[in-house]
């Protein structure tokens, strides 16, 4: 069985941390930010999972 996400939460989530990462002067969190604004359900969580997101606080 294929776990639930707060996919809603979890893109506001990662869109705010690579904002912080634009702020802090990292150019390269721009192209982060665009795949997150237009990543599939499945891809929030790839990239979640990537950057180490605890994905407990997103499960429904």
């Amino acid at each position: 069985m294929d776990k639930q996400y707060d996919y809603n939460k979890l893109r506001e989530h990662l869109i705010a941390y690579f904002e912080k990462g634009l702020m802090a002067g990292f150019q390269a969190a721009k192209v982060d930010l665009e795949q997150v604004k237009s990543a599939t359900d499945e891809e929030l969580v790839e990239i979640a999972e990537y950057q180490d997101f605890e994905m407990s606080e997103y499960l429904k």
